[in-house]
């Protein structure tokens, strides 16, 4: 997806950038609760980017050919669309990271130094200033 330019369409973005790099589902789950929580809050319909109707349709097609004689439909439905516990807490941390990084770059464009960007960021995250640093550094470098 090409970021448009509002923040909504930055953040399924930046969502897509890491289901495409991680090949991880749960990016698609957390495009679909934004897209949801974004009209349940602004009355605005937010419609679910393609590539996350495509993996909808692949999970849709995938869970209609289970077979519900097997003793475990649960876990094969966990397996289907890819919810782990360790990609969910990974996953909002890339999304916070994000956020930092967009913030920071954010602040550049409205005319302040780098430097005051990063420290003003860390200051509002209550983090250190060499960790925002180097989350910027990362997000950056993937430009």
């Amino acid at each position: 997806m090409k970021a448009k330019g509002t923040s909504q369409h930055i953040i399924l973005s930046s969502f897509e950038d890491e289901y495409e790099e991680t090949n991880d589902p749960v990016w698609a789950w957390h495009a679909i609760d934004f897209c949801s929580t974004w009209q349940r809050k602004t009355g605005e319909v937010l419609p679910y980017p393609q590539w996350v109707t495509d993996y909808l349709s692949l999970v849709a097609d995938a869970m209609l050919k289970l077979d519900d004689r097997e003793s475990d439909v649960g876990g094969q439905i966990s397996q289907l669309i890819g919810i782990r516990d360790k990609a969910i807490s990974t996953s909002i941390q890339t999304i916070r990271d994000r956020v930092i990084y967009f913030k920071i770059k954010s602040l550049i464009n409205q005319g302040n130094e780098r430097a005051d960007a990063i420290t003003s960021i860390a200051q509002a995250f209550s983090l250190n200033r060499d960790v925002v640093d180097n989350i910027y550094r990362i997000f950056a470098g993937r430009g």
